[in-house]
């Protein structure tokens, strides 16, 4: 679906090993890299550095409000 608004959201976790985790920039790099091939547009990135294994995440949060006010398509 071309024009689609969505919210990039990326993570990674403080105790992953180095080798093991994924970078944000290298997160946001692929996601934006994603987006331009489709011709969707990133409305805004929400970011954090947590565990997945937390149900507290702020970022992820937001995201999904967004979503629900109508101010983003998706979460990618």
């Amino acid at each position: 679906m071309a024009g689609r608004r969505l919210i990039a959201y990326v993570r990674t976790g403080p105790m992953e090993a180095r080798a093991e985790r994924p970078e944000l920039d290298a997160q946001r790099e692929q996601i934006r890299a994603a987006c331009a091939e489709r011709g969707w547009e990133i409305v805004a990135i929400e970011e954090e550095v947590r565990s997945g294994r937390l149900r507290r995440r702020p970022g992820l949060r937001g995201a999904l409000a967004a979503c629900r006010a109508r101010q983003a398509d998706g979460i990618i």
